[in-house]
């Protein structure tokens, strides 16, 4: 489920380095510029380095 797992990524903090898919499929290698926050009460977002506005976390995974 994307919520479960978008909620689970809800505690990245300002800094995580992170691959986010875009809407072309390409992979963009970035880092947050914020926590995570729910947006609408729907879908946690992030702000990272590189997109202007948020991003949905379904699209992000932090880089271990």
């Amino acid at each position: 489920d994307d919520v479960l797992e978008a909620a689970g990524k809800a505690n990245m903090e300002t800094g995580t380095p992170v691959n986010v898919r875009r809407d072309n499929g390409e992979i963009l290698k970035t880092v947050t510029e914020s926590k995570p926050w729910l947006l609408g009460g729907h879908t946690w977002v992030v702000l990272v380095k590189g997109i202007s506005g948020c991003y949905a976390l379904s699209r992000v995974t932090p880089i271990k």
